[in-house]
């Protein structure tokens, strides 16, 4: 009897310890994989954020440079009572935004506003969706543009 429970204690511990190791070999693959993980992440080009919430400033820098086609997402009746001088409107509400949107080109950059900056963050998510390549969404709507000094034409 004696030699049977010493068969299985020893049988035990060489089973425990065989599983140990394979734990500590899995273990340390894993860890070799999220290394050599971590490396490559590192070497690769960070990915280009479609969308840039941008302070009324660099809104104005951006639009006057030419760097984007600006696009007014309001009503027509917004519009109408003031609007970033070369803004083309496509109103957000408008059953056909989506269709409008879609039929600008793809690989140019975009300035979008609205009134608070809600819309056009919407309108700025939408594009992305649609395959947009940059979007500059004014941080704070028309209402931060013209807090900044800036001017609206009618």
């Amino acid at each position: 009897m004696r030699k049977v429970l010493l068969t299985l204690v020893v049988g035990g511990i060489v089973l425990a310890a065989c599983g140990n190791q394979g734990a500590e070999e899995a273990i340390a693959q894993t860890n070799e994989q999220t290394q050599q993980q971590t490396q490559q992440s590192a070497t690769q080009q960070p990915k280009q954020e479609v969308i840039v919430n941008v302070a009324a400033p660099k809104f104005k820098e951006l639009v006057e440079s030419g760097a984007c086609e600006v696009i007014d997402v309001r009503t027509p009746q917004e519009y109408a009572e003031g609007h970033i001088k070369g803004a083309k409107n496509i109103d957000f509400y408008n059953p056909e935004f989506d269709n409008m949107i879609s039929e600008l080109p793809k690989d140019k950059a975009y300035c979008v506003y609205c009134r608070s900056g809600r819309r056009s963050m919407l309108s700025a998510q939408k594009m992305a969706q649609m395959g947009f390549k940059k979007v500059y969404n004014l941080q704070g709507g028309i209402n931060a543009w013209i807090q900044s000094g800036n001017p609206v034409e009618k």
